[in-house]
């Protein structure tokens, strides 16, 4: 069965924490994030994405971005990670 998990607007060091816990509480599953209403991503929840990314490969799972914003994009990508790497499969 799949989980869902939606980003807060703001993916700042605040965050993290809170963004590392929802992974933790979502592991075991495939996994889909809906990122339609963040317009920041900053590095350390960047670094929280890409270790859930590669967890969930590791483990067998999927994990995609279902839904995100043109911010979201764009953050991701200048971080170093275009979204196409969270579309379907592992």
């Amino acid at each position: 069965m799949s989980q869902s998990i939606t980003l807060p607007e703001k993916l700042n060091s605040d965050a993290a924490a809170s963004l590392l816990d929802a992974f933790r509480e979502k592991r075991g599953a495939d996994l889909e994030i809906a990122a339609s209403d963040t317009v920041f991503v900053g590095g350390l929840c960047f670094q929280v994405l890409v270790a859930a990314k590669n967890q969930w490969q590791a483990d067998g799972h999927t994990l995609s971005v279902d839904t995100h914003s043109n911010a979201f994009a764009d953050g991701m990508s200048r971080l170093g990670m275009p979204l196409d790497v969270f579309s379907g499969g592992n």
